[in-house]
C-alpha cells in the first residue's frame, strides 16, 4: 500500500533523512520510533507532502506521489494529523474542525460537525473562539 525507497530530505544544506526505506502493506500497522531529532516528524511530513523530498521515491497504492502536492495526496487518502496544541491559532474551533473536511460535501461536513458536537459538547460552546 505504501512504499518509501531511498527517501532523503533536508533543511537547507543539512540532510535529515538519509535514504529511508519503508514498506507498509494493506491492513498493517507500523510505528516509527526513535530519539528526538531522529527524523520521525520529517518522514511523516514528507509522506504527506508538506516537507520537500530531495531524493528517493514515495509510492502509495501503486502511484508515485513523490512530487504530488499535499492537497492531491489528501484526495488520494494520504494525510497527516499534526500533533501539538495551537497549530492553527488564527482559526476558530469550528474552522479547525472544518479544515480536515474540505474534500467532503457541505451536507456531510454539517452532519460530521453535529456528531463531533454531540460527542464533545464543549466544542459547540467554543466553536467561535
Amino acid at each position: 500500500m505504501l512504499s518509501v525507497e531511498g527517501l532523503r530530505s533536508r533543511y537547507g544544506r543539512i540532510e535529515v533523512l538519509h535514504g529511508i526505506d519503508l514498506t507498509v502493506s494493506s491492513g498493517e500497522i507500523v510505528s516509527v520510533v526513535g530519539a528526538n531529532g531522529a527524523g520521525k516528524t520529517t518522514l511523516l511530513r514528507c509522506l504527506s507532502g508538506v516537507q520537500p523530498v530531495s531524493g528517493g521515491q514515495i509510492t502509495f497504492r501503486g502511484e508515485v506521489l513523490t512530487t504530488v502536492p499535499a492537497y492531491k495526496r489528501l484526495q488520494r487518502g494520504l494525510s497527516q494529523s499534526p500533533e501539538g496544541r495551537q497549530i492553527f491559532t488564527n482559526l476558530t474551533v469550528e474552522e479547525n474542525l472544518r479544515l480536515g473536511a474540505f474534500i467532503y460535501t457541505d451536507a456531510r461536513v454539517e452532519s460530521d460537525m453535529q456528531d463531533a458536537f454531540a460527542m464533545f459538547p464543549i466544542l459547540r460552546e467554543k466553536r467561535n473562539l
